[in-house]
Parts: C-alpha cells; sequence; structure tokens
C-alpha cells in the first residue's frame, strides 16, 4: 500500500480542469515587474494618444516621472520598447523631469504616482 501526498513548491498554484491539473507560477521576477510596469505606461500613453486623437503613426514627444526609484529602474530598462511601441523620437523620464505637452495626466499605477504628458513632435 503507498500514500502519495502532493505539495507544490513556495509561489505555485494549481488547479483542476477537463484538461487536466494546470500548474502556474507565480512567482514574480523583475523581468516580469518591468514589462508588466512598462505595459501600463504603454496602455496610459496609447489612451492619452486616443484623447488627443492623433493618427496612428504619427510621432510623438513624452516625458514620465516616476519618483518611486525602484519601478523607475524597471521603466528605464525598457524605455526604448516604450518609445517604440507609442511612437515617441523624444522620451524623457526620471524622477525630476518637467513633465510638459499638450495633454498632462496624473496616473496611478499600481500604487506608484506617475506623471505623463504627450505631445505631437
Amino acid at each position: 500500500m503507498a500514500n502519495f501526498k502532493e505539495t507544490l513548491p513556495e509561489g505555485t498554484a494549481s488547479a483542476e480542469s477537463d484538461a487536466g491539473l494546470v500548474y502556474v507560477d507565480a512567482n514574480l521576477t523583475p523581468e516580469l515587474e518591468a514589462e508588466g510596469y512598462s505595459r501600463e505606461v504603454i496602455r496610459r500613453l496609447q489612451d492619452m494618444r486616443k484623447e488627443l486623437d492623433l493618427v496612428v503613426d504619427e510621432n510623438i514627444r513624452i516625458s514620465v516621472r516616476i519618483e518611486d526609484e525602484r519601478v523607475l529602474k524597471f521603466i528605464e530598462t525598457l524605455k526604448n520598447l516604450i518609445a517604440e511601441e507609442v511612437r515617441a523620437d523624444t522620451f524623457d523620464l526620471g524622477s525630476d523631469v518637467d513633465v510638459s505637452g499638450a495633454l498632462v495626466k496624473d496616473w496611478d499605477v499600481e500604487g506608484i504616482a506617475m506623471k505623463m504628458g504627450i505631445a505631437k513632435k
């Protein structure tokens, strides 16, 4: 006779479905955090582009102020990706950036305050 006991590593979740058991690694790596915050910045800048009624391929200049140093470092690692996704020729990023543009907004991204400005190039 044998007894089996299923134990999962910390940070792992499981769920049963018609296809079988599904396991998900829920550990948050710095790379995943950087990508997540960057996607949130992109989404908000795209919303601002839409609010200004900009043409899809129109280049812009953006400025983003993030005072949280940890999150700022995450965004800096993917700054080029963000600029490419929102078609920004100029991207000022920092904790003391003077945010300006045709549209300036304060955003709360997962409890982190960010100020973003966007303008036509």
